[in-house]
């Protein structure tokens, strides 16, 4: 358990790290359209995007229905840790567990919605990348669904320990979740930063 919330700590340090970044790149930027306007351009403020956040809130319904499916098959206490063997480790109560398994992914669904809400009030930023010619949208989409990734690794382990107390069993394994996951999450990353950076480098050589 400490493992693999030491992972998902790394991965939301790597989300946020990689927007601090890209808010960084696009406020050094010097594009030749900011030399050559010559009128001011208002930045009008952006409506809410929804579809940045819409694989956060989708993982966070998947979760409660899951947690109902399971919630009157598990016995009151329940194993909540395991040993390296897969034998439990640790008990807790069911009204523990279900606590766990639920409010790291609202917390975490908030977190996305803060993060699209807070983007889309950045008039600089939004200004900075539309000469760059960057889309305010393009960013949004891919930091505010990047929260999705830690939840996917909480949802299948809580989906791992619901099926061990439910029925005996281990459903995946989560190692390999989290691999898949962090590469999967490594690579739409580094495709969006080479599009961005390689936009602006297009729009400055004009």
């Amino acid at each position: 358990m400490t493992l693999l919330l030491v992972l998902i700590g790394v991965l939301l340090l790597f989300i946020f790290g990689s927007l601090l970044l890209v808010m960084f790149v696009f406020s050094q930027a010097k594009p030749l359209t900011r030399e050559k306007a010559k009128e001011p351009v208002a930045v009008k403020p952006m409506p809410f995007p929804w579809k940045a956040v819409v694989l956060p809130l989708i993982i966070a319904l998947s979760i409660v229905v899951m947690v109902l499916w399971f919630y009157g098959k598990l016995p009151q206490e329940v194993a909540s840790r395991f040993a390296s063997d897969g034998t439990p480790s640790v008990w807790t109560t069911r009204g523990t567990l279900i606590m766990w398994a639920l409010l790291p992914q609202f917390l975490l669904t908030l977190l996305a919605v803060m993060v699209a809400w807070g983007v889309t009030r950045i008039g600089a930023l939004a200004r900075s990348m539309e000469e760059a010619g960057i889309k305010l949208d393009n960013l949004l989409l891919v930091m505010g669904n990047m929260i999705a990734l830690p939840q996917l690794i909480l949802g299948f382990a809580m989906l791992n320990t619901f099926g061990y107390n439910a029925y005996q069993i281990r459903i995946v394994p989560l190692w390999a979740v989290v691999l898949i996951i962090a590469i999967a999450g490594a690579v739409i990353l580094g495709a969006f930063f080479i599009t961005a950076i390689r936009k602006m480098w297009l729009k400055d050589n004009k």
